[in-house]
């Protein structure tokens, strides 16, 4: 909402790791997902779609940060949902 009241603001960017933990997204990229790792991605999952969500609601841009070349599938995954 804050970026959508200002026409200087083409895209609002987002880093995966400001919503969850850096370790949870390393477990997903590798397989290794523990209960608990696996409970932090849905609830980045989570955020995320509120955010995609809000963003489409007030026909806001957004950008998703790559981040490091290791999580690119993770993180492109969680993109693509």
């Amino acid at each position: 909402r804050h970026a959508k009241a200002r026409p200087e603001v083409a895209f609002v960017a987002i880093k995966l790791t400001g919503l969850g933990n850096l370790h949870a997204l390393a477990a997903a990229q590798e397989g290794l997902l523990t209960v608990p790792d696996e409970r932090e991605l849905n609830n980045m999952a989570l955020r995320l779609d509120e955010i995609c969500r809000l963003a489409h609601d007030t026909d806001q841009a957004i950008l998703i940060d790559a981040e490091e070349s290791w999580l690119q599938g993770i993180i492109d995954n969680l993109a693509e949902d």
